[in-house]
């Protein structure tokens, strides 16, 4: 009787740890996948988002971040979609209108009935600044080179305060790589475009492209409402290995032909340099 009651309770021990076990990796797991931001898979030769519909919610392989730094990605929080003055003073990432278009003068009106939007942040003293960013993720980049990097960023309403943003990528878990860094002050529109040479070409992990505020802002007063539109990613589809043995195949058949007319017709090349 001892000898089974031992038993029972080794064995109930024993399930007990595999329970836990296997309630700790559920749980992880789960958080994982709570957590983690939908990717976007590249197709055609280029990606391109205006973020005229943010009004239905963020798009698909964006997150908006607070507490990124050169180290930390950032959390991810909540993108406000119903449309926003450019003057409202409350923190977060929102949906504006696009600077394109409209003047520092448009009213709150013009600004709601614009059909060109931006996504944008206010940040405080006790959000964003430092730490916001915007981030565009992709699955990976197989098949495909020559990659490039446009945006517009924008000013829609001049503050004291002053911000440095940072352009930076991260391949798969690595840390960012920073590309450029640039602050605005003026009310409107700057283009900014990047190469990548062949650094991000045929890559089999992940690929995040960021735009982060990594350190204090300058001046005094309240922080400027910072957007950007008209991102835009250009790649080059590299040719399928199935692709590159088609034309190896029409190549050799071209040559084996003109090989055999020039073989039935030795005294042609003397021909034609005496004609």
């Amino acid at each position: 009787m001892k000898k089974s009651i031992k038993y029972l309770t080794n064995t109930g021990c024993v399930l007990c740890r595999y329970a836990g076990m296997a309630l700790f990796i559920f749980t992880n797991v789960f958080l994982l996948a709570g957590s983690s931001q939908a990717q976007v898979s590249l197709s055609g030769t280029s990606y391109f988002q205006d973020f005229n519909d943010i009004g239905s919610g963020a798009p698909e392989g964006w997150s908006f971040l607070e507490g990124a730094s050169s180290g930390e990605t950032g959390v991810s929080v909540d993108l406000k979609t119903s449309p926003t003055t450019w003057s409202s003073t409350s923190s977060g990432f929102k949906n504006y209108a696009s600077a394109n278009g409209l003047s520092i003068d448009s009213s709150s009106s013009d600004q709601g009935d614009s059909l060109d939007r931006a996504v944008g942040v206010r940040s405080t003293g006790s959000f964003g600044d430092p730490g916001a960013a915007f981030m565009f993720s992709v699955a990976d980049t197989l098949g495909f080179s020559d990659f490039g990097l446009s945006f517009d960023a924008q000013i829609l309403d001049e503050e004291g305060r002053s911000t440095e943003w940072t352009v930076g990528y991260r391949i798969g878990d690595s840390e960012f790589v920073s590309m450029d860094s640039f602050t605005l002050s003026d009310f409107g529109t700057q283009n900014y475009s990047y190469s990548f040479g062949n650094s991000l070409d045929n890559l089999g992990d992940s690929l995040d492209f960021r735009i982060a505020s990594l350190s204090d802002s300058i001046g005094s007063g309240s922080r400027d409402t910072f957007a950007i539109d008209n991102f835009e990613v250009s790649f080059t589809p590299v040719p399928e290995p199935e692709e590159y043995m088609l034309f190896s195949g029409v190549a050799l058949i071209i040559f084996g032909l003109f090989r055999k007319y020039r073989t039935a017709n030795p005294d042609l090349a003397t021909k034609s340099t005496s004609s």
